[in-house]
């Protein structure tokens, strides 16, 4: 239901105008002068879709009403007709020029305003859509200007340390070696930092919520699941760790409703902090039950935890804990973009932890239940 903020000081047309307006589905808000007119928006929980007021009154007019109107950041966009026995062509003038959207003079007919209301609510809708569609391909441009500038080089490099990798590949020179797995090692490390920026890049401009509307559908969690274990497991720059990953989950189907490369992003994202705070030669669980609204996957690890002060803020992006003792947790990514992209799956991601005891990652995904995957 569209709103409309009545302004007049004449009661009986006020009253007279508001009851047609709520009898063709208008809900109306009513002033009898400018300064209750502002007093209304100041205090109202919902702004009026388009305010139509009177020139001629007492205390404050409508051109002075209309100047605070667009003199306010969160009321400037609202549109406004002026409802008055001023037809001149210098009144009508002053309007314009003050930014009213519409002239309505009196003595007018019902079906009138009501028209003229609706023409300017809908040519608001138009301009929104269309103000909204060029932001959106400003966003799209964006991304893709910043995934091309960031990940341009990245190719470079990690092309450049394979073919010095091939190159070296028969040399004895240890130093040269390892110098080879440093540059290999940078890469990858930074390649990650790249795409999670590029990821959250996209989560904060709304195109990733988009595309999740777009393009989201059934997909077979256990395979998805799967893939983000297999991707962290043999991620080389996590191979001197030794840790294992076991996974128990349940031999019936599970689908869920989402778009498999950031559900795998998230799985992977998990796997890679139980692996990286990790002792060598400990093993990293990953549970996985099953009722019939909700998947809950559990990566559980045995490694150094959190302690019960610090947990609640993992979740803030850059946001590290005991940074002087624990460089390997990264630049504080991680975690904040799993809960993004959870609650864009309309899931959510809950931690629990104990110092020196380990660290349990859960993510609860809404089930999909009868699924054909």
């Amino acid at each position: 239901m569209k709103s409309v903020l009545l302004v007049e000081d004449n009661p009986t047309l006020l009253e007279s105008v508001a009851f047609e307006l709520e009898m063709r589905k208008f809900e109306v808000m009513t002033a009898e002068d400018g300064v209750a007119a502002l007093t209304v928006l100041k205090t109202t929980k919902k702004l009026p879709d388009i305010i139509v007021s009177d020139i001629a009154m007492p205390d404050m007019d409508g051109y002075q009403l209309l100047e605070h109107v667009r003199a306010n950041d969160h009321w400037s966009a609202i549109p406004f007709i002026f409802l008055t026995a001023f037809n001149s062509p210098n009144a009508v003038k002053i309007g314009k020029d003050l930014g009213a959207d519409d002239y309505l003079t009196k003595p007018f007919q019902p079906d009138d305003l009501v028209s003229a209301i609706n023409n300017k609510l809908v040519r608001v809708q138009q301009m929104q859509r269309h103000a909204q569609r060029q932001v959106d391909t400003a966003r799209r441009e964006l991304i893709n200007l910043i995934s091309h500038e960031l990940h341009t080089p990245m190719t470079s490099i990690y092309g450049g340390a394979e073919m010095l990798k091939d190159a070296l590949e028969n040399t004895s020179d240890e130093m040269a070696q390892t110098l080879l797995k440093l540059v290999q090692g940078g890469a990858q490390r930074m390649n990650r930092l790249v795409e999670r920026i590029v990821l959250l890049t996209q989560i904060d401009s709304g195109h990733l919520e988009a595309t999740f509307k777009q393009v989201a559908r059934v997909i077979n969690f256990i395979e998805v699941l799967e893939s983000g274990i297999e991707q962290a497991a043999n991620a080389p720059d996590l191979a001197d760790h030794q840790v294992q990953v076991k996974l128990n989950a349940p031999r019936e189907t599970l689908a869920i409703q989402g778009v498999a490369p950031f559900v795998q992003a998230v799985i992977e994202e998990g796997i890679r902090n139980a692996i990286k705070f990790s002792r060598p030669q400990q093993i990293v669980q990953v549970q996985v039950t099953a009722n019939a609204e909700m998947i809950g996957v559990a990566i559980s690890d045995q490694g150094i935890g959190i302690p019960a002060d610090k947990l609640a803020s993992v979740w803030e992006r850059f946001r590290q804990v005991d940074r002087e003792s624990q460089e390997q947790q990264g630049v504080g990514l991680g975690l904040p973009m799993i809960a993004d992209i959870m609650r864009i799956h309309g899931g959510e991601a809950l931690i629990n932890s104990q110092p020196n005891k380990g660290t349990t990652l859960t993510l609860n995904f809404p089930r999909v239940m009868d699924a054909d995957v």
